[in-house]
């Protein structure tokens, strides 16, 4: 989809929608965490995790599929749309009121 003028760069700076990753959350834990990934084509999360009523998700799946909850007519984000670092896994979660481990190994 070509980009519109003020319209953020890179996908996932359009998650605005804090309600959009609670859905994801609530479809990892009916799911649980290999469904959740396989089903979307996620491979997990490997540095970032959700820290969420007690509970760690998969912070980067969580994030692909919330676009999904905003966006229903375009969909989770794939794997790859995404990268893995802080700026668009750790800061969109955390801008959003969301808490976020992060693995420095």
């Amino acid at each position: 989809m070509p980009r519109r003028a003020g319209q953020p760069g890179r996908p996932i700076e359009r998650l605005t929608d804090a309600n959009a990753v609670l859905l994801a959350l609530d479809e990892y834990d009916r799911m649980g965490r290999e469904q959740f990934n396989a089903c979307h084509g996620f491979g997990g999360s490997r540095r970032f995790r959700i820290l969420h009523n007690g509970r760690t998700y998969d912070a980067k799946s969580v994030l692909l599929a919330a676009y999904g909850y905003q966006f229903p007519a375009e969909g989770p984000l794939a794997n790859d749309q995404v990268a893995s670092n802080r700026r668009e896994v750790h800061d969109p979660l955390a801008r959003l009121g969301f808490t976020v481990s992060v693995d420095r190994a």
